[in-house]
């Protein structure tokens, strides 16, 4: 439940508890995320590819979309407090992948606007799903309860 609060003669909507988020997109695998490119006397590179930054991108427009209200200047969402996530991959497919290739990317992008680092997050349930119909990344992002 959202309440709205006065805070300096301005209105401002209370944060919720949690952050819920729908990616209507598959994450990008980390095996598909970098590119290795050669450059000067042998060395390589990396850097994101061009799927991985779109999917980084859309990461963080789904979230602004939705919370950004709930941000001053220079904070995140849950600023430096211990969390936890519950992650649903929903695949298309039936295919066989391992769970722990699709973090990467949202933990980065959801840096600097949900947390201050991914480290914050103490506690992580994943549960991968096969959905055809609506296949994509569904995030609970909450503060870690300590029992």
């Amino acid at each position: 439940m959202n309440i709205t609060i006065r805070v300096n003669g301005f209105l401002k909507m209370k944060k919720p508890n949690k952050v819920e988020l729908f990616i209507p997109k598959t994450p990008v695998s980390t095996q598909h995320a970098y590119v290795n490119r050669a450059v000067s006397r042998g060395k390589m590179i990396r850097f994101l590819s061009k799927d991985a930054k779109e999917y980084k991108l859309l990461v963080q427009s789904i979230f602004n979309s939705k919370y950004n209200k709930y941000i001053t200047d220079n904070d995140t969402f849950y600023g430096g407090i211990d969390l936890q996530v519950t992650v649903f991959l929903d695949f298309k497919t039936r295919r066989r992948a391992d769970w722990d290739n699709y973090h990467k990317l949202w933990c980065d992008a959801l840096e600097g606007l949900v947390y201050d680092d991914d480290s914050q997050i103490k506690y992580a349930v994943v549960i991968k799903r096969h959905i055809p119909e609506n296949p994509g990344l569904r995030l609970i992002i909450e503060p870690f309860i300590k029992e």
